[in-house]
């Protein structure tokens, strides 16, 4: 009789954790949608159109942000 006491109330405070969990995670979506609404992305001021330049040039003019990591080269390729 214990154990089954000691089952049932293990079951039920699970559960109460578990609905506890559920409800706060259902009221940060609910934030996170509000906010959302409230400061649409699309309100940002659009980009001046950038001019193209031809293939060749870009590849020697374009400016050099971070770089990102370079694998190195093989001596003799496969």
């Amino acid at each position: 009789m214990q154990f089954l006491l000691f089952d049932v109330s293990a079951t039920l405070v699970f559960l109460a954790g578990y609905l506890a969990v559920l409800a706060l995670q259902r009221r940060r979506t609910l934030a996170v949608a509000a906010a959302s609404d409230r400061a649409p992305r699309g309100a940002q001021l659009p980009a001046a159109p950038r001019e193209r330049p031809k293939p060749r040039e870009a590849q020697k003019e374009r400016p050099r942000g971070p770089c990102c990591r370079e694998w190195p080269r093989l001596s003799a390729p496969r």
